[in-house]
């Protein structure tokens, strides 16, 4: 995966955060008449993939500098993300936050009818932790460059 793909993948998590906010406002609007019940069932359904394929789009991102730049294969996206912490691309103090990303996904599939909607919505109405994860991960490139492309052991 070259620095394009990277970027690709952080454009893209980019553009289905923009969605989810989207349908969480189109979610949060609509009333409760039955044909607006159905429409919001099926936005919600909607807003529990995308943090799904955003989050996968991150463990992606981890996996390539996890490779690339420390030459480690990680044997999972935890150990993936620890790399990064290791190799000093992430901070340690966002270690648990990005453990608890990794972990979100498997919530809404295993967990699927216990989720509820305050869970998916809280999810779009804060991108933060992707805002901090990409300008990390942007950050580390722009180091890896200056320094020329240097790879080391994390």
């Amino acid at each position: 995966m070259d620095s394009r793909t990277i970027e690709s993948k952080l454009a893209y998590i980019e553009q289905e955060l923009a969605a989810v906010r989207e349908q969480a406002t189109a979610y949060r609007a609509l009333g409760a008449t039955t044909h607006e019940d159905t429409v919001r069932t099926a936005l919600l359904r909607g807003l529990k993939y995308s943090p799904q394929t955003s989050i996968q789009a991150m463990i992606d991102v981890a996996y390539h500098v996890a490779a690339k730049d420390f030459r480690h294969a990680p044997h999972d996206a935890y150990d993936a993300f620890a790399c990064l912490e290791r190799g000093g691309v992430t901070p340690r103090a966002r270690g648990p936050v990005y453990r608890r990303m990794i972990g979100f996904p498997n919530v809404l599939v295993h967990g699927y009818q216990q989720v509820d909607s305050t869970q998916v919505l809280a999810f779009a109405d804060d991108r933060s932790d992707f805002d901090g994860f990409r300008n990390e991960v942007l950050a580390h490139a722009r180091r890896r460059v200056a320094g020329g492309n240097a790879q080391r052991e994390p």
